[in-house]
């Protein structure tokens, strides 16, 4: 019998060996391939228990996975893929997404309702690169980082795959901004999450008087649908290279 999305997501019947992630693993960028829409199932799957009361994910995945910046090229999703070898069956083992910013003719949002970046609808900052007189468009964001749950266990853990995993996709998605001419790159993440990225050799800079913004209804909507994840009070950071 086939198995269902979930079960897909939810890992091989048979566990991969943490010893066996770090040989077995590729970063690629996702867009075009089958592994796109898997990797934002998985979003919505992980976001949905981060709501007050858990969602379904198909609502998840609408107001995330469908906010207008995976159109016209303004992102990339960057996966990890995993060979189990005990089985020959690949999956996705952590997903991120590289919003790729955009000048916007003079107005906050373009024709299509969206800021420059994601990052820009929700926080209120003094942005590096407009201070140092830079177009949006050498800017990028960091979102939507997932690592599913069974790379995530003690045994992982304890094997420092999950450190291993952020490594591999925030540096594939590093290399991808580059090729992209960004020179600024941001993300939006609680003070643990940015702990395991600092863990996985990956710097970063607190823009300290970066706030959430309050001057928006769209943004308050946010906050108060997945009130687990914006009561952590996450940070913005910019990554340094």
């Amino acid at each position: 019998m086939a198995r269902s999305l979930i079960e897909t997501l939810d890992g091989a019947a048979i566990p991969i060996e943490p010893k066996d992630v770090s040989s077995n693993t590729t970063a690629i960028v996702a867009n075009g391939t089958p592994w796109f829409e898997m990797a934002r199932w998985k979003v919505a799957l992980d976001y949905s228990v981060l709501a007050l009361e858990p969602l379904n994910p198909k609502d998840v995945y609408d107001t995330l996975c469908k906010d207008g910046y995976d159109n016209n090229g303004h992102s990339k999703t960057i996966v990890t893929i995993t060979k189990n070898p005990q089985t020959g069956e690949d999956e996705l083992s952590g997903t991120v997404r590289l919003v790729l910013g955009k000048n916007q003719a003079g107005s906050e949002k373009d024709q299509d309702g969206l800021y420059p970046l994601d990052a820009m609808g929700l926080m209120s900052a003094q942005w590096p690169h407009r201070t140092e007189g830079l177009p949006d468009f050498r800017a990028g964001e960091l979102g939507r980082f997932v690592l599913p749950d069974h790379y995530r266990t003690k045994p992982m853990r304890e094997a420092g795959v999950h450190k291993f995993l952020t490594s591999q996709l925030f540096s594939k998605a590093w290399e991808v901004s580059q090729a992209s001419g960004i020179t600024h790159l941001y993300a939006i993440m609680p003070v643990h999450v940015n702990r395991l990225v600092s863990q996985a050799g990956i710097a970063t800079n607190e823009i300290e008087a970066a706030r959430l913004r309050t001057d928006s209804e769209e943004a308050a909507a946010l906050f108060a649908k997945f009130p687990r994840y914006w009561g952590l009070s996450p940070k913005l950071y910019r990554f340094i290279k």
